[in-house]
């Protein structure tokens, strides 16, 4: 984050120490005026030039930096009133976290846990530098350490808000984290005290995030290098930035990046070198900070930074409707896959949002006067804040309806499905990636609470009880997000829209509604049909038999031909099978011969080259919990596909129907009985009774 809010990495495999893995030291670029070619520097300007024009200077980054992606350096942030140079020094850092425990990066990639007061004086002496001499000096060399993540002083943000504009601000009026609960917050204002050889490797800010870096102290001729890739030259980077053959991984560059192949730069590990820029195909981006620069990144820019000189700087991401979009389309289903903690409870974010404005919506649609402190805080007296508003509750309703509701939406499948109890709202993590839950997920309470969200169960991830795992939800009702999503459009264009003339289309979500079981293919409905499966095969789980043909195989040789577990199960039993078989049939597995003859069997997904060689460069690897059993791109750790695959007694086949008889189509073959309810009368099983006590948490 930022620079990074980095997590420690437990990895139970060997990292390549080469010049990928260690930061390079030498051409480090100090003068933004005299670059090589390959290098542009950011835009900057000077703090003095918008004192006066606070709206243009918000336009300025409005525009510039969220519009059309780029990086820019406000200078002279030390001349607003309010800036103070002590509180920036040294010796306070000591006098405000002198006693926090820090967990520091010393050379060689070891982490170590000292006291911080104790680390600041051991710099100061090394470097003979002014102290007060508070603490004793830590035995260990402070070279080459780098102070990464601390806690950030309130004194701090006290100063911070007054020479920062509210609106840049953490948890600002144009930052959604200030929505959620304190309780649910992630640590998101940090403090970095660097020095010569430390630095930060590529990254991007979490979740789509903008990035924000102020350096507020440095002693003479002290300066942060950095560079800076924007997102539309990623796969051109990842072409550049190779992982070692250490890491596992077989590199084809002559054929375009995979999904994961730029996965190493998600790592934390990639370092890039300048020369390695020299034939590039894009120019890089520099800033060279020093004191009283703040640094923006926009969301999903790809940076890194080496620090030369003793500094101190304040790093914090602010999250708006745009970066929760980039979050959802391009980072979280990353992280997924590389197991990268989420961390911002982003679906959350969605839709504590949704429902906090549409509050205020109702109140400004009741109310004949508009002096509400939610009016004002939106500028709503202007028409183009009022756009503004509109388009950041177009993009976040269609983040609800697609990423958040449709995706855990059954039809008429709840049976033996365990309501958590009260507490257990927004709090759930899956132990696999590490990704937040909002209402569905798996839970096995043989392996002491083992937990995993529908994603990792869909691609065949799990514990060692794979035919154990029960579906568990939220207290709440779906049918309540699903209110508010309605609510929410109808009172956007009664009250704002009204006002720009245009709308937003209503009962977008009546089609989602409106599937049967058998034709929906999301993901809650995946998962119930592989649950159903496991549970009716037992041991055999693995072994998938055609429902027209009869033909067996494994999902490992479904792996070798691209073909995964979550492909299988996203298609419902065959309509010409349904009418001949039982009705608990399990078995919705047609063979790749099959569905091309089939007219009502859509066709498999296909990656059109094996599975076994997704290109994955791990963030944690799936050995950092030893419960984790992984799914069939999972490397160096065990596997639930290379479980028990022999045969199980074959059964009395089930009489074939005649395929071919029309062209296929991919129409929906018939539409839900509207009496046919979606989640919308959720019934609580024995169990789950057990643990309900009271009435869930009022979030909302």
């Amino acid at each position: 984050m930022n620079e990074t809010m980095s997590f420690n990495m437990n990895m139970n495999m060997s990292m390549a120490m080469d010049n990928k893995n260690i930061m390079p030291e030498t051409d480090i670029l100090d003068d933004e005026s005299n670059l090589p070619a390959q290098f542009v520097a950011a835009k900057r300007i000077t703090i003095k030039d918008y004192t006066k024009k606070p709206d243009d200077f918000r336009s300025l980054v409005h525009d510039y930096c969220i519009r059309k992606g780029k990086p820019l350096v406000i200078s002279d942030m030390q001349t607003m009133r309010g800036w103070n140079d002590a509180t920036f020094s040294l010796d306070q850092l000591k006098e405000y976290r002198g006693d926090f425990i820090s967990a520091l990066d010393f050379p060689d990639n070891q982490k170590k846990e000292v006291v911080l007061g104790q680390f600041i004086e051991k710099l100061q002496q090394e470097n003979r530098l002014d102290s007060s001499h508070s603490y004793k000096p830590l035995r260990d060399s402070s070279k080459r350490v780098y102070a990464k993540d601390i806690s950030c002083p309130e004194e701090y943000g006290g100063t911070m808000k007054k020479i920062i504009p509210d609106y840049l601000l953490p948890h600002g009026p144009d930052d959604l984290f200030s929505i959620l609960p304190r309780r649910f917050r992630a640590e998101n204002l940090m403090c970095y005290l660097g020095q010569d050889n430390t630095g930060t490797p590529v990254h991007r800010d979490l979740c789509g995030t903008m990035g924000h870096n102020l350096m507020t102290m440095g002693n003479p001729d002290s300066f942060a290098e950095w560079i800076i890739i924007e997102h539309e030259h990623r796969d051109k980077l990842a072409a550049i930035l190779r992982p070692s053959q250490t890491e596992d991984l077989v590199v084809d560059l002559s054929t375009q990046p995979k999904y994961t192949k730029s996965s190493f730069m998600e790592s934390d590990r990639a370092w890039l070198q300048n020369s390695m820029l020299e034939n590039a195909s894009f120019q890089a981006q520099v800033i060279v900070q020093r004191p009283g620069d703040l640094v923006i990144i926009p969301s999903r820019a790809y940076h890194q930074v080496r620090n030369v000189g003793i500094s101190i700087k304040i790093a914090w991401n602010r999250i708006t409707a745009q970066t929760l979009q980039y979050a959802f389309e391009d980072q979280i289903p990353l992280y997924q896959t590389i197991i990268r903690p989420e961390v911002y409870k982003c679906k959350a974010i969605v839709s504590l949002t949704l429902h906090n404005w549409n509050k205020q919506l109702k109140l400004l649609k009741a109310r004949k006067t508009k002096d509400t402190k939610f009016y004002k805080r939106h500028g709503f007296y202007l028409k183009t804040n009022r756009a503004a508003f509109f388009e950041n509750s177009r993009i976040l309703l269609d983040l609800f309806l697609t990423n958040v509701i449709a995706p855990e939406l059954l039809y008429n499948d709840n049976k033996g499905i365990v309501r958590d109890s009260k507490e257990e709202v927004f709090t759930v993590r899956c132990d696999f990636c590490y990704g937040d839950v909002f209402h569905r997920y798996y839970h096995c309470e043989i392996c002491n609470k083992y937990d995993l969200c529908l994603n990792c169960y869909s691609m065949g991830r799990s514990c060692e009880h794979v035919t154990g795992m029960k579906m568990h939800q939220s207290p709440k009702h779906l049918t309540m997000y699903i209110r508010l999503y309605k609510d929410y459009v109808s009172n956007l264009n009664k009250v704002i829209g009204s006002s720009l003339n245009y709308y937003l289309e209503e009962n977008k979500e009546k089609p989602l509604l409106e599937l049967t079981q058998s034709e929906a293919s999301n993901l809650a409905t995946t998962c119930r049909r592989l649950e159903r499966f496991r549970s009716r095969m037992k041991s055999h789980f693995n072994i998938l038999k055609c429902q027209h043909c009869g033909s067996t195989t494994t999902v490992s040789e479904l792996g070798n031909q691209g073909i995964s577990l979550a492909s299988v199960f996203k298609r419902g039993l065959c309509s010409k099978v349904e009418a001949k078989s039982d009705r608990q049939d399990v078995n919705v597995f047609t063979c790749i011969e099959c569905t091309a003859k089939c007219d009502q069997c859509l066709p498999l997904e296909n990656a059109n080259e094996s599975l076994k060689d997704y290109d994955l460069v791990y963030y944690l690897h799936p050995t950092h919990d030893p419960r984790n059993w992984g799914c069939f791109i999972d490397f160096n750790v065990q596997k639930t596909c290379d479980l028990e695959t022999q045969a199980p007694p074959t059964p009395t086949p089930t009489p074939s129907p005649n395929l071919a008889s029309k062209p296929k189509s991919t129409t929906k073959r018939k539409q839900r009985d509207e009496s046919d309810d979606t989640d919308t009368q959720e019934k609580e099983t024995g169990t789950s009774k057990r643990r309900r006590n009271s009435k869930a948490e009022e979030l909302f």
